[in-house]
């Protein structure tokens, strides 16, 4: 019986260890791959990509490379005219659903 609890004992730290090194391994897997890295150096950042709500050419940028930013902070200006018409365009199609909404209303109501 004492063979046999010491048996169960070295395979269950085997095992046990073999999932440790897979742990391990996948962990430094991820995060090599994750990473950004270069030929010449490795580094590590956080990385967030920057997307306006609406699209458009920029016209101005209000920061520099690397520099700390903080929130709400204007980081680039969009063209004016084509958001201005964008915005105008949104609207009138809201204006025109209202409108159609309304009719619809008033028409379920007749009936």
């Amino acid at each position: 019986m004492k063979t046999l609890t010491r048996n169960i004992f070295r395979t269950a730290i085997t095992v046990i260890l073999v999932i440790l090194a897979f742990v391990a391994i996948f962990r430094a897997w991820v995060y090599y791959t994750a990473s950004p890295w270069t030929r010449d150096a490795r580094f590590s950042a956080d990385i967030v990509a920057i997307a306006p709500d609406v699209s458009g050419l920029i016209t101005q940028v209000n920061v520099k490379d690397n520099q700390l930013v903080k929130k709400d902070q204007v980081l680039f200006v969009i063209d004016q005219p084509r958001y201005q018409k964008a915005l105008e365009e949104a609207q009138a199609d809201v204006a025109y659903y209202q409108t159609l909404a309304q009719e619809k209303r008033t028409e379920a109501g007749a009936s």
